[in-house]
C-alpha cells in the first residue's frame, strides 16, 4: 500500500498529537513606516513562514496608543497556505500599530506572532549640505553647534546608520549600496544615524516630533545630506560632469549618489512623499541662472532616473552665511513657484540669523536647531501634503520553495536579477536546511527589493499513535510506537517514515 494511503488509513483510527506549531512574521519588520496615500491609508503586505499545516492565516492591526490609528478586525491574510510561506495584504489607515498574526487549524488557534511597531504615515528624504546632514562649529576650541537630542516621540523613525562600522567605511570609498544597512529601523535617537549618510539627529528629531504630533501619523526620514556640498556639485554628479573638490569624491558621483542609493535601496519598500531640499548657503557665489539650472537639472534627473515623474520637492529658502543672499533666494523662489512643477515652499530659514542661533554665521546651535526643526515641521502643512501625490510602497516578491535532496529545501528567487543572500551566496537558488534566510534582490532597473525572509523550522512536526480502542496510557502498536513525519508544510514532504 502506498505510504500516503497507509498514513490516511492509520490516522483515521488513531489519536494524533502534533508538536507545538510556530509562525514567523518576517515582513514587515519592526518600526517600518510606509507611505500613506491621500485617503490616509496604505496597502500593507504581511508575509512570513510557518512550521505546521495551517488552514488559514489571519492578521489584525492594533493601535499602540488610543487615537493614533484605527484598530482593524481579524482579517484573512491567506487561506490554505502552502510550502511553509504565507503572504497577503490588508488596507490600513494611517497610524502606529502592533501587527498580530495567527494561524488556525481545524478552527483552532495553533500559532501566533507579532510585529511590535509598524506605521502607516509619511516618508521623506533630505538632500542638502552640512545644515541638512548635521555639523559642529568649533569656536575657540569649543563646539558651539552640538546636535540636539533625538526625537522624543516614538513615531519618528529612521534606518539606523553606524558611521564607525566597517561597512560604512567601505561605503565611503565605493558608494555601493551593499554597504548600507538593510531594512533595520530605529527611533531617531541622538546618534542613531540616518541612512544613507547622516551621523546625528541634528534638528530633524525636533522636526519629527512637532510634525507627528500635528498630523498624528508616524514619519520615516532618510538623510542624503553631504556637508560642504552645493547644488552645482549635486548637479554635476547627477549628470557625470567632472569637478574637483577637497573631500567630495566625484568619482563616486557624490553627493548625488546618496540620493540615488536611498531611492533605489529603501524607497521601493517604503514609498515616499517628498524630497526635503535644504541647500543654498554654499551656492551664494553662483549667479541666479546657474543656480536655476542646477536645481532644475537635479530635480529632473531624479524624476527621470527613478521613474517618478511627479516626485515632489519641498524647498527651504536658505542662503544665510553672515547675511541672506538674494541671488540664492531668488532662484529658490523661482523653482518653488514654477507652475505645474510639483515644487513647494518649505521654511524660510534665513529668518534664523542671530549669533545665538548661528555661532559661526552659518551653522545652527541647539537653539537654532530647535527653530529650524520647528519651521520645517510647520511648513509641511496638511494642505501641502494634500497637494502632493505620494509614491506608495511596492509589494515585495516572494522566494519560491522547492524540495532538494537529503531532506533539504531549495530557495529560488525570481529570475532576471542580481542576488545577495545573508549566507554570502549570489546565485538565484540556495539549498538549505534549518535556519532563517534572507536576501536582497536588485532588479534590472537597479531597484532593490527585500523578499520576505524564509524560516525553516528547527523541529520537524511529529505524531504519536495510540492503538484504536486502547487507553491513553496504552501506546503499543505492533512493531510501531512513534512515527515521525518529514516536515509536511512542504508539498514534497508529506509521507510517513514507516519502519518495515
Amino acid at each position: 500500500m502506498p505510504r500516503l494511503c497507509l498514513f490516511l488509513l492509520f490516522t483515521a483510527c488513531t489519536g494524533i498529537t502534533w508538536a507545538v506549531a510556530q509562525i514567523d512574521v518576517t515582513y514587515p519588520v519592526s518600526r517600518m513606516v510606509i507611505q500613506r496615500n491621500n485617503t490616509n491609508s496604505a496597502t500593507v503586505q504581511i508575509a512570513g513562514s510557518y512550521a505546521q499545516p495551517l488552514d488559514v492565516v489571519e492578521a489584525r492591526f492594533v493601535v499602540r496608543t488610543i487615537g493614533q490609528g484605527t484598530t482593524t478586525a481579524w482579517t484573512t491574510l491567506q487561506n490554505k497556505p502552502i510550502n511553509g510561506q504565507f503572504n497577503g495584504t490588508i488596507n490600513v489607515r494611517g497610524g502606529w500599530y502592533r501587527i498580530e498574526v495567527r494561524g488556525l487549524r481545524n478552527g483552532r488557534l495553533v500559532a501566533t506572532d507579532s510585529v511590535d511597531r509598524f506605521g502607516v504615515g509619511e516618508v521623506f528624504a533630505i538632500v542638502g549640505h552640512s545644515n541638512a546632514q548635521g555639523s559642529g562649529c568649533v569656536i575657540n576650541g569649543v563646539d558651539e553647534c552640538p546636535t540636539m537630542p533625538g526625537a522624543t516621540d516614538d513615531r519618528v523613525n529612521v534606518v539606523a546608520l553606524d558611521q564607525s562600522s566597517t561597512d560604512f567605511q567601505q561605503y565611503l570609498t565605493t558608494a555601493d549600496t551593499r554597504h548600507l544597512p538593510d531594512l533595520v529601523f530605529s527611533q531617531l535617537q541622538t546618534f542613531s544615524g540616518m541612512a544613507p549618510f547622516a551621523k546625528m539627529a541634528w534638528f530633524w528629531g525636533r522636526m519629527g516630533d512637532v510634525l507627528v504630533q500635528r498630523i498624528n501619523v508616524p514619519v520615516l526620514i532618510y538623510n542624503a545630506g553631504f556637508g560642504g556640498s552645493n547644488m552645482e556639485q549635486t548637479y554635476k554628479a547627477a549628470y557625470d560632469i567632472p569637478f574637483t573638490h577637497n573631500f567630495i569624491p566625484y568619482r563616486l558621483r557624490m553627493p548625488f549618489a546618496n540620493l540615488r542609493n536611498l531611492m533605489n535601496l529603501y524607497v521601493p519598500s517604503t514609498g515616499i512623499r517628498a524630497i526635503l531640499l535644504n541647500h543654498g548657503e554654499n551656492d551664494r557665489e553662483n549667479p541666479v541662472d546657474q543656480i536655476l539650472t542646477h536645481h532644475y537639472g537635479v530635480i529632473d534627473k531624479a524624476r527621470q532616473e527613478f521613474n517618478k515623474p511627479d516626485l515632489a520637492w519641498i524647498i527651504a529658502l536658505s542662503s544665510f552665511a553672515g547675511k541672506p543672499f538674494e541671488n540664492v533666494r531668488s532662484a529658490q523662489q523661482q523653482v518653488i513657484h514654477r507652475v505645474g512643477y510639483d515644487t513647494f515652499q518649505g521654511p524660510d530659514l534665513d529668518s534664523i540669523m542671530s549669533t545665538a542661533d548661528r555661532p559661526d554665521g552659518i551653522h545652527y546651535s541647539p537653539l537654532g536647531q530647535a527653530k529650524a526643526g520647528e519651521r520645517w515641521a510647520n511648513a509641511i502643512t496638511d494642505e501641502l501634503l494634500k497637494a502632493i501625490t505620494p509614491y506608495e510602497a511596492q509589494l515585495q516578491p516572494l522566494i519560491t520553495i522547492a524540495c532538494a535532496t537529503n531532506n533539504q529545501l531549495q530557495l529560488i528567487q525570481p529570475p532576471g536579477a542580481d542576488y545577495s543572500w545573508n549566507t554570502g551566496g549570489s546565485s538565484q537558488k540556495l539549498t538549505v536546511g534549518t535556519g532563517t534566510y534572507s536576501a536582497r534582490l536588485r532588479s534590472g532597473t537597479s531597484q532593490i527589493f527585500f523578499p520576505p525572509s524564509v524560516t525553516i523550522a528547527n523541529e520537524k512536526p511529529f505524531i504519536e499513535s495510540v492503538q484504536a480502542g486502547s487507553s491513553s496510557s496504552d501506546r503499543t502498536l505492533p512493531g510501531i510506537a512513534t512515527f515521525q513525519v518529514k516536515n509536511s508544510v512542504y508539498s514534497c514532504f508529506t509521507d510517513l517514515l514507516l519502519p518495515y
